[in-house]
């Protein structure tokens, strides 16, 4: 593959910036030993400091500074490791576009589409993907008749921030506070007693399915990221034929909401062998116990490998608008 210079972008200031620099730092490390010329940035907003503090061998940038450092090396290529909004939710994206800055990952419209858990509910829905029913409320809003247990959730969050389970009316207060408190809305949807399955898409492929045993109630935040938090079975024990049909479900999700290059989406596998998508990834982690490299290495694909494959992705599909005269 011909070396073109990438820029590693990670951090941001969204719940997730943590999670973010570490993917970035995986990357940027993964693609210097592979000989690529790599500047690793940490995006900071124009005022103020995030927390935690920019990494060694990183550059904080100012987002209105972004721009011009990518284009002062001609054919620079972002290589997006942003989680959570303002990295993941289209914004940048359309910075990038309009640009004409190429990027990994999904475009503005459909890293919108993701984020909005809500509304790529209804698109999948409508495509006939088997999505869990469920309705999304403002704050202060009273819930519908609900059938307990079931999933409270931000809007647009990731990494399961402010997830939780609700068992009963208390249970779905405090969920719907929680949620609130990081989104203006709060997503209740009907929960799936079976197991957490998820599937990376790399261009036009699914991936193995991974299945997830996580060390608390669900998948949540400490069983993300934290050393010995889940335990990853990939390939995941599972007939052919039902593994098939996670990876069916997947690429129709992946594909109805416009994403790619490459996306990781979360499923559930009821006990009477159904598979509901949960949500599509289009920025997933990229982290030393993330889902998708994980996948990548159960195909034969090296963590190096995985990123180069991205890289090359970015190239398939123009970037728009054109800002060429």
């Amino acid at each position: 593959m011909k070396r073109f210079p990438v820029a590693v972008i990670g951090g941001a200031w969204s719940g997730e910036r943590v999670i973010s620099l570490r993917s970035a730092q995986g990357a940027a490390a993964a693609l210097k030993e592979r000989g690529w010329a790599v500047d690793a940035i940490d995006l900071w907003p124009d005022q103020g400091a995030p927390k935690p503090a920019t990494p060694r061998a990183f550059s904080a940038v100012r987002l209105s500074t972004l721009l011009p450092r990518l284009r002062r090396r001609p054919g620079t290529v972002a290589l997006l490791a942003l989680h959570g909004p303002g990295g993941e939710d289209g914004r940048l994206q359309g910075m990038l576009d309009l640009g004409g800055v190429r990027y990994t990952g999904s475009g503005a419209m459909a890293s919108g589409l993701a984020m909005d858990k809500a509304l790529a509910k209804q698109l999948m829905a409508a495509a006939g993907v088997p999505v869990p029913g469920g309705q999304s409320l403002r704050k202060g809003a009273k819930p519908r008749a609900v059938k307990f247990p079931v999933v409270v959730k931000p809007l647009s969050q990731g990494s399961a921030l402010g997830v939780t389970i609700a068992r009963d009316r208390a249970g779905l207060a405090k969920g719907l506070a929680l949620a609130w408190k990081l989104d203006a809305v709060a997503l209740v949807e009907d929960f799936i007693d079976g197991r957490e399955l998820t599937v990376g898409v790399l261009g036009e492929k699914a991936l193995p399915v991974v299945e997830i045993l996580p060390q608390h109630a669900f998948y949540d935040f400490h069983s993300k990221y934290a050393p010995g938090g889940s335990k990853h079975l990939c390939p995941a024990p599972l007939p052919a034929a039902v593994a098939g049909r996670a990876q069916d479900a997947a690429l129709r999700a992946h594909r109805c909401l416009g994403c790619r290059g490459y996306s990781r989406v979360d499923v559930m596998l009821d006990k009477r062998g159904r598979c509901w998508v949960l949500e599509v990834n289009t920025l997933p982690g990229l982290t030393g116990v993330s889902l998708l490299p994980d996948a990548a290495r159960a195909a034969g694909i090296s963590y190096g490998e995985l990123l180069e494959a991205m890289l090359a992705e970015s190239f398939k599909e123009p970037a728009w608008p054109s800002t060429k005269a």
